[in-house]
């Protein structure tokens, strides 16, 4: 598999064409389900304002996707029809 042994991904990304599929962070985060994970020293953390901000964008997104379905409980006492 390429991406063991792949040293810097965004070249990979580039050389394979499929950036624009998922951005890096997108990528890193579907890797790393796989034990893949950037090296030691490229791994940063994110500042407090910074996570937060994307937790808010995180609540926002799934409220507005929320929308395009029935409360969980209704369809529950609704059943299968």
């Amino acid at each position: 598999n390429c991406w063991y042994n792949t040293q810097n991904l965004e070249t990979e990304l580039k050389r394979l064409n499929i950036g624009s599929y998922y951005s890096q962070m997108s990528w890193t985060c579907l890797l790393s389900g796989m034990g893949l994970f950037p090296p030691k020293e490229k791994l940063t953390s994110a500042d407090t304002k910074t996570a937060q901000a994307d937790l808010d964008f995180v609540d926002n997104f799934i409220d507005g996707c929320s929308m395009n379905f029935k409360p969980h409980e209704q369809m529950l006492t609704r059943g299968l029809s």
